[in-house]
Formats: C-alpha cells, sequence, structure tokens
C-alpha cells in the first residue's frame, strides 16, 4: 500500500511539473504530421551538366541617391527590380542578385555589388543576364567560400531545365558560367529552385517540378548534389520523393528554399488535399560517398488546427533556423523553429500582435539571430541573441510609411544587411538598410614568417563570441609538411585579433587554409625550411 501511495505522489508531481516546465521554455512540440503521407525517395541516375554560352555585361547606371533618406536606394531604372536574393564575399561585401521586369515576359537578371560594406554601390558594379528565349525570374545567389558563389533561377514559362550560375570569382565576371540539367526526358515542367554550397564545396540544387519514374509525381522535390563543385560537370546523384497520399493524390510542394552548414538544408511548404498547410525539410550531410537514401525528409512542423506557411531557413554550424507563418492564434504571426538534426525542432513564438505579419526572412550567427517580416505594407526587424527563446520589440526598417511590396521573397537578410522591393516611387526598386545586430567576420589578412599568422576583423554591428577557427599548412615535398592549429576566438564589432600557426618545418610549395566560422581562406606558399613565404 505504501509503495502505491508513493507512485501516486510521484506521477501527481509529473503532472504538475510538466506544464510548469513547458512554459517557462515558451516552446511548443506537440507538432505531428496529420495526414499519412509516402516519404520514400528514389534514385536518378547521375545529370551531365550543359553549359549555356551567354555572357553577362555591365550595366551603368545614374544612382540618384537622397542623401536626406534613411533607407539606401539600390535600383533607379522605370522598371520594376524584385526578389532581392543576397550573400556576402570574402570582404564582408553584400553581393546582390534581383530580377529587373520590362513587361511581360520580359525580364532580366541584375548583378549588384557594394565594395564599402554597403555604404555605395558604385554605378560600374552592375552585371546584366538577359534572356531572349525565356524570362527568368526569383534569381538566389549563395557563397560557397566568399570568393566561388553559385545562383540559379526559374522561368515564366517553367520549362523542364534546371538553371544556375557557377561564378567562379566573383571579382572577375570572366570566370562567370551558365550552367543547366535538362530534365525534359522526365519532366514537363519546373517551377521553383533552390541552390547552396558550405565551405568545403559541397553544393545541392532543389527544384519543384513533375516527375516521370515508376509512377507521376507532380509538384514533387528532386535533389541533384555534388562534393566537389562540380569540377567534373556530373552531379554525384540525385533523389526525389514519392510524393503521392494512400489515394494516389499528389501532395504538392513549394516555397522552397536553402541554407548549408555541416549539412545541406531544403525547406519547403506541404499542402496536402483536405488538410493545413505544414513546413518540412530535406536533409543530409554530403560527401563523396552520399546515396540517395542518405537524404531525409522531416518534418518541422505541422498541426491539423492551423496552417503554417512561407519558410524561409538559415544555418549556423550544426544548426538550422527557421522562420514560417502561422494562423495558430487567428491571425498571421511569425515562429521560429531550431534544429540540429531535423528530427527534433525547438519552436518559439517570435510576434503576436493583432496585425498580420508576414513573409518572414532569417540570418542565424551562433546563437544570435535577426528576422525581417512585413506588416501593413512596412518592413520590420527583430533579433534574438539566445537561439530565438527571446525576441526584442519589432523596429520598422523602412523611412515612409506602406510603400513596401507585400510579396513572398522580395525581402532578403544576410547578416546585417537588409533588402525588400517598395514601390515609394510608383515603381518597384530595390532598398537597403543596416538591420539589427550581427558580426560579420573576414579573414583579412594571412602573412608568412617563421609560422603563419592571420588577421581575423568584425566587420559587423554585433560581437562575434567563441567562434571557431583551424588553421592548416599541408604539402611540401613527398607531402610531409602536415600542420594544424585550432581554437575559439571572440571579436567585439569593429574590431580585430589575430591567429597563428607555430613554425612549420619542411620544403616545397603548401597550401594554408584558414577557418573561421562560416568563413574560409586558401592561399599557396613555399616553406624554405623554418621560413614561411606567401
Amino acid at each position: 500500500m505504501k509503495k502505491i501511495n508513493i507512485l501516486i505522489g510521484i506521477l501527481i508531481l509529473i503532472l504538475m511539473l510538466t506544464p510548469i516546465t513547458g512554459a517557462f521554455n515558451n516552446i511548443k512540440q506537440d507538432e505531428k504530421d496529420i495526414i499519412k503521407i509516402n516519404e520514400e525517395s528514389k534514385e536518378i541516375i547521375s545529370e551531365k551538366l550543359e553549359k549555356i554560352d551567354k555572357d553577362c555585361y555591365k550595366f551603368i547606371q545614374k544612382n540618384n541617391y537622397n542623401l536626406l533618406a534613411l533607407d539606401t536606394q539600390i535600383t533607379f531604372s522605370e522598371f520594376d527590380e524584385s526578389h532581392p536574393s543576397i550573400d556576402i564575399d570574402s570582404n564582408g561585401n553584400p553581393f546582390l542578385i534581383y530580377q529587373s521586369e520590362e513587361a511581360l515576359f520580359n525580364s532580366k537578371i541584375f548583378l549588384q555589388r557594394s565594395i564599402d560594406l554597403g555604404v555605395n554601390w558604385p554605378e560600374d558594379l552592375i552585371w546584366i543576364y538577359e534572356f531572349n528565349d525565356v524570362t527568368p525570374i526569383n534569381p538566389e545567389i549563395d557563397f560557397v567560400d566568399g570568393v566561388r558563389a553559385y545562383g540559379t533561377y526559374e522561368t515564366v514559362e517553367q520549362e523542364p531545365i534546371l538553371h544556375f550560375f557557377d561564378f567562379i570569382d566573383v571579382n572577375n565576371p570572366e570566370t562567370w558560367t551558365l550552367w543547366s540539367f535538362d530534365r525534359s526526358n522526365s519532366a514537363s515542367y519546373v517551377s521553383e529552385t533552390a541552390i547552396t554550397a558550405n565551405k568545403s564545396g559541397r553544393i545541392a540544387m532543389a527544384s519543384v517540378q513533375d516527375y516521370e519514374g515508376d509512377d507521376y509525381y507532380e509538384d514533387t522535390i528532386l535533389i541533384t548534389w555534388d562534393a566537389n563543385n562540380f569540377d567534373d560537370e556530373t552531379a554525384d546523384g540525385g533523389v526525389y520523393w514519392l510524393n503521392n497520399d494512400d489515394q494516389g493524390i499528389s501532395i504538392p510542394y513549394s516555397h522552397l528554399c536553402a541554407d548549408a552548414g555541416d549539412k545541406i538544408w531544403f525547406v519547403f511548404q506541404k499542402d496536402p488535399f483536405g488538410s493545413t498547410s505544414q513546413i518540412a525539410t530535406a536533409v543530409c550531410r554530403i560527401d563523396e560517398n552520399t546515396l540517395y537514401s542518405d537524404w531525409n525528409q522531416r518534418s518541422v512542423v505541422a498541426n491539423s488546427r492551423y496552417n503554417c506557411t512561407y519558410p524561409d531557413v538559415s544555418v549556423s554550424g550544426k544548426k538550422a533556423f527557421v522562420t514560417y507563418m502561422s494562423d495558430e492564434n487567428g491571425n498571421q504571426d511569425i515562429y521560429v523553429a531550431s534544429s540540429t538534426t531535423g528530427s527534433f525542432w525547438n519552436r518559439y513564438q517570435v510576434t503576436d500582435s493583432l496585425d498580420d505579419e508576414k513573409y518572414p526572412v532569417i540570418s542565424a550567427d551562433g546563437s544570435d539571430i535577426t528576422i525581417m517580416f512585413m506588416k501593413n505594407e512596412n518592413i520590420f526587424v527583430t533579433s534574438s541573441e539566445d537561439s530565438g527563446k527571446t525576441w526584442n520589440n519589432p523596429e520598422q526598417v523602412n523611412d515612409d510609411l506602406n510603400t513596401v511590396v507585400e510579396v513572398f521573397q522580395n525581402s532578403a537578410i544576410k547578416g546585417n544587411y537588409g533588402f525588400w522591393t517598395d514601390n515609394k516611387n510608383d515603381n518597384k526598386d530595390i532598398y537597403f538598410e543596416s538591420v539589427g545586430s550581427a558580426p560579420n567576420l573576414i579573414i583579412d589578412e594571412i602573412n608568412g614568417g617563421i609560422g603563419v599568422n592571420a588577421v581575423i576583423k568584425n566587420t559587423g554591428t554585433g560581437d562575434a563570441t567563441d567562434v571557431a577557427y583551424t588553421m592548416s599548412a599541408t604539402g611540401g615535398i613527398l607531402g610531409f609538411i602536415n600542420s594544424e592549429a585550432s581554437g575559439t576566438i571572440s571579436i567585439p564589432a569593429g574590431g580585430e585579433t589575430s591567429i597563428s600557426l607555430p613554425m612549420i618545418i619542411g620544403l616545397g610549395s603548401i597550401t594554408i587554409s584558414v577557418t573561421v566560422g562560416e568563413v574560409k581562406s586558401d592561399v599557396e606558399g613555399l616553406q624554405l625550411l623554418i621560413f614561411t613565404q606567401i
């Protein structure tokens, strides 16, 4: 009897503590898939790249800056510019890609750079890709290592071709190339694309399309990947999902986005017939031995009572952060979910006003997160310093009220660089503002001598704390040189520090690699006994 009373007491205590703990953490983890979906995948034959003979050309734009405005206007043409996508080069400068629509079925892809951390956008650092046979839209860009970047775009015609850019050296437009995968043997359309790569040169592209395999699948996702920057012009592998439900109806996938850290993450929306919208991810750690079966599709959030829509993803190291809209409380609010595996997600509410907050975009660096979103045709920003558990009060970014174009993927953020599409001049232009507080690390110098020294700068607006770094020197005669150092560094905003590799002994050519957080730089050197020449 005494044992039974003890057990009853323990059960009561657990029941009392459970809601307290849940409220304390503000975590919602009750989401489960609420419809039976076939999440099996199948392999596709490795695809061969086809080079497209098309060059970019320079565009000289007359910049009419309003010196009294806080927002920086980036585009000034009489046409409609929209869908900005942004990443940061090895010097901490923003590299922007966007579309310009001159008329129906007449658009171009523009690329534009700043070389002083976004303060100025020179008139002669603008390039155009012009197409006569298709109408390109919705471009995306993602850096490999701060020097090489990849991009992709879709077409209004939804031709069954996956296009992508290879910006081998963003500082040299003559190295920029355009490639494609022809899917016409197995598909009739490609409607959405996304591309991402990590600093190790692992690249993956995904497309929303139909696929004719052992059955016909509409609006499924097909992923193509390579572990070595497509150096042999052939993909290592491909996978697509059998997205038909038990009734044989295809579950549409849409709103595709991507980012990479230790793993490659694709995030998308699923809309089962007769049910609520859900957010899911396909995740994999890519290497030379990756198989199609290594890709896992996981649910990020799904609930039978409310819709979760319009995701965006940012990856920092091992952790992925996914932001999205949800009508859980009767109107549209912003949420964020985080995971290191894709199997288990912590979910936090970001906004809770009575207005609809829409189309969030996210940038993460360690535990620091910044989210931009739209509300009442304005752009707002909010940030968290504890991986999304708590958030500061949102602040409006744009100067003029109610002029922001409220459309999905009409804003972009990376670090403290924020971009959006604005209609304040009665046509669509791209605007920029420094938002939030985020570190931005660059490898400023790598010097030789007795050992190797690297200068690391934080050009961002936030402190960088406990950032992991590695330095290595490899090569020499018969490959005998193999030296490495690692550790962590912290740099305040605007500050700098040095990291070093102790004295190296050997002879011959060497490769020196420096990796700090997500930033990587390689230089070639010559080892002369104890002296390193760079």
